[in-house]
């Protein structure tokens, strides 16, 4: 509907709003899509409306010693929450996770009702201007929003915006007790050593008696100390002797560990479980100029490519969706991915599956080429909530290797001959690695990439997005002479898809290449005179001998045969293949010591 039309549930009775079923989680433009009123490549702009959702349900009133919570895992982007017409929750970040106690809200038969503002109506109001400008989006405002850029750039996604209860709802009953924090912190210390440290909020008058903490099959006593009225803080220090190690995929197995704490209050045991660890260290190492990895001590050679989300319409996917691409990835020799800062903060299942897999995550928190307003309180307080919660989620997790401030934010001012010390600022400098250094001491930090050098792009030095060999058609050597030490997304050329996404997007009869839906799908820099087809064609030119035009011309079914195969030496369809009928490619990798 238009926006402010309806600004509480009452007034959606008599208004003349068409009803859809939806799945949550999900998005609008999903639950559009799987009712029919709606198709990829048709134009909608998703952020113009606002958008209402709504669920009826029956619960019993909470008994005594317990609370009831609704539990958010994500909204994007401005909610705004109701239960049974009282205004529960007000959300303007979309990855923010929410617990919200309803315990005095709930009757019989109840009513959440979530109102999603137009984000495009908040983008018109007046806001301080940036200083400078990026080609990478079209409206500068959104450096005030916080959402993903996903299906906002112009050439590299389809214009689906994000827009719903893109993670699961959930209304959970807690007896007894609340936890409200946890940090559970491995390391290799000749020995393994678990730092566990809860704090729980009792939901009656009772205490604690006792608290035990489990790693795999050693135990440990917590101490349980009262810091306020009725809450209380469960920590101590478990040693595990000799733990088997975690390796990458292509270095070793992948050993890990599940962590139960056990509390007593009176005579019965109420399990908290805190999900998986693993044992393993890992460095940085960047002495003149370099970047590399240590794994366990042994230098890695890091292999694999950007990870683009699964569904972009969706956002949610199932665990199996994201275990079955990282198993083809695994196939193809990667043993890490990165998830850039134009994308979002990926389930606990995509964590999980790299955790059993080894494959590790160069993961980006959630800025990318704008200049991002950190000097606001209000804005900056929404960026640290979020830092700090993605970090805590994903603090077990043997799998995420890099933590990265940004994602060309310091290459974006530097380019634009702004002065160094606009290329950067105190969050990403002072702000995240504190965070990071809270929860997940064991994982480098870096502020920014490409970062390192006299200029953050120089190739030579610490970390840059080379893309002499691809993107540019350099020819194949110009990777080994430019001295390219790590590079955390390089090559970039279009993919042919498989059979079955390219029929999603082309009638019987259509043929791919010109037709004008399949060269939508097409990556491309605005600001160029070619795309990454053009590219991937170059390269098939120089790999086969042959003219990449006339092939498509004249043998179609050679030329998809020859785009495969000149596409497959990156790795990188196995995490792109899904994300769009015809999708780019970034790879990732890097030197270990010794590495070539």
């Amino acid at each position: 509907m238009e926006p402010d039309a309806a600004t509480h549930p009452r007034q959606l009775d008599g208004h003349p709003a068409r009803w859809a079923p939806a799945r949550v989680p999900g998005t609008v433009a999903g639950a559009l899509r799987a009712c029919g009123q709606w198709e990829l490549g048709a134009k909608r702009s998703f952020d113009a409306e606002d958008w209402w959702y709504r669920c009826r349900f029956d619960a019993a009133p909470a008994s005594p010693r317990h609370a009831t919570f609704l539990e958010f895992g994500g909204l994007a982007t401005l909610a705004d929450v109701w239960v049974n017409g009282t205004h529960a929750l007000r959300s303007d970040n979309m990855f923010h996770s929410h617990s919200v106690d309803v315990s005095g809200l709930l009757r019989g038969s109840n009513e959440v009702a979530i109102r999603f503002s137009s984000l495009g109506a908040f983008l018109e109001t007046r806001l301080p201007r940036p200083r400078w400008r990026t080609a990478l989006v079209d409206q500068q405002k959104l450096r005030w929003a916080r959402t993903t850029l996903l299906g906002r750039m112009p050439g590299w996604s389809p214009p689906v915006e994000a827009v719903g209860p893109w993670r699961g709802v959930v209304l959970q009953e807690r007896e007894a007790l609340s936890v409200e924090q946890a940090s559970v912190q491995a390391r290799v210390n000749g020995d393994g050593e678990v730092d566990v440290s809860l704090r729980v909020r009792m939901l009656d008058a009772r205490a604690p008696t006792a608290a035990t903490v489990r790693v795999g099959d050693t135990r440990q006593a917590l101490a349980c100390v009262e810091v306020d009225a009725g809450v209380f803080t469960l920590h101590g220090r478990l040693r595990l002797r000799d733990p088997a190690l975690w390796w990458p995929r292509t270095q070793g197995p992948q050993p890990l560990y599940p962590v139960t704490v056990v509390v007593r209050i009176a005579d019965t045991d109420f399990v908290i479980r805190c999900g998986q660890l693993g044992f393993r260290t890992i460095e940085s190492e960047t002495d003149q100029g370099a970047f590399a990895l240590r794994v366990n001590g042994v230098p890695l050679f890091c292999r694999g490519a950007c990870w683009t989300g699964l569904d972009v319409v969706n956002l949610a996917v199932p665990a199996a969706a994201y275990a079955e691409a990282l198993d083809v990835a695994a196939d193809a020799g990667m043993n890490m991915v990165r998830v850039a800062g134009t994308m979002l903060y990926e389930d606990d299942a995509f964590y999980e599956a790299c955790d059993a897999r080894g494959i590790l995550v160069w993961q980006d928190f959630m800025f990318a080429n704008m200049d991002y307003p950190v000097s606001d309180d209000a804005f900056r307080a929404s960026v640290v909530k979020e830092a700090a919660q993605f970090v805590s989620r994903v603090q077990t997790c043997p799998s995420v290797a890099v933590f990265c401030g940004n994602s060309e934010v310091s290459q974006q001012a530097a380019m634009l001959g702004l002065p160094r010390e606009l290329w950067t600022n105190a969050f990403f400098e002072h702000d995240l690695p504190a965070i990071v250094g809270d929860s997940r001491r064991d994982v480098p930090y870096v502020p920014s990439t490409p970062s390192g050098g006299t200029l953050p792009f120089n190739v030579r030095t610490g970390v840059s997005h080379y893309y002499g060999v691809g993107a540019y058609r350099r020819p194949l050597e110009d990777a080994r002479r430019s001295g390219v030490r790590f590079t955390p997304e390089c090559l970039a050329f279009s993919h042919v898809p498989e059979d079955s996404t390219i029929d999603l997007v082309l009638a019987s009869g259509q043929s791919p290449f010109h037709h004008p839906s399949w060269k939508a799908r097409v990556p491309r820099d605005t600001g160029a005179g070619w795309d990454f087809e053009d590219v991937r064609d170059h390269y098939l030119s120089v790999l086969f001998g042959v003219d990449a035009a006339t092939m498509r011309s004249q043998d179609i079914l050679r030329y998809l045969a020859r785009c495969w195969r000149t596409s497959s030496g990156s790795g990188a369809a196995a995490v792109h293949r899904a994300a769009a009928p015809s999708s780019g490619s970034s790879g990732t990798c890097g030197r270990g010591q010794g590495g070539d």
